[in-house]
């Protein structure tokens, strides 16, 4: 994780800055059908409980009340932005998609207004007002996908995209690539 997505320009600025013969891709990269140079780097990273705050502690806490013990997330972005989120999460033995989590964590807090949760966004408050609580659960996981993906180096990344998915255990702390296919 990530997988990088080069245009092949940028890849010549960033890789051979100032050189005049292009710069081919390294072996392991892939070239697809727009030309876009493709470059899977794997990571794993380590976490806990005690860096959260704010939001994404309150998070942690609904997901463990409600028994979730891991989750797979999703990200896509780069260009200055990160959209991240958590596709399922498995309670006990199930894997809930996104929907049935969302009516798990939604009559919480998560479904509460984000700036009653986290008083430095009470300027938000106008903003938040209309939402519903499954929209303000989901803002709330989303938010927290972006922070997990800050520990494997993962944000919004200027002049390339990325692209990948982990999973995450929130009872060892890890979050663990899943290898892109094809």
């Amino acid at each position: 994780m990530p997988l990088y997505i080069f245009d092949p320009d940028i890849w010549q600025d960033w890789m051979n800055p100032g050189a005049e013969e292009p710069l081919p891709p390294p072996p392991e990269a892939r070239v697809d059908d727009d030309g876009n140079i493709l470059v899977y780097e794997a990571a794993n990273a380590a976490f806990s409980r005690s860096d959260a705050s704010g939001l994404e502690a309150i998070v942690w806490d609904e997901l463990a009340e409600i028994g979730a013990t891991q989750l797979q997330c999703r990200y896509d972005g780069g260009y200055d932005e990160l959209f991240v989120t958590i596709e399922s999460a498995l309670v006990g033995d199930e894997a809930l998609l996104l929907p049935a989590l969302l009516s798990h964590l939604a009559p919480g807090r998560l479904g509460n207004r984000v700036e009653t949760l986290v008083p430095e966004w009470a300027h938000l408050a106008q903003h938040f007002a209309s939402w519903s609580r499954e929209a303000r659960a989901e803002y709330a996981l989303d938010t927290f996908g972006g922070w997990l993906t800050s520990f494997m180096g993962v944000n919004g990344t200027g002049d390339m995209g990325v692209r990948g998915a982990f999973v995450t255990d929130l009872g060892a702390g890890t979050l663990s690539d899943i290898p892109p296919q094809g």
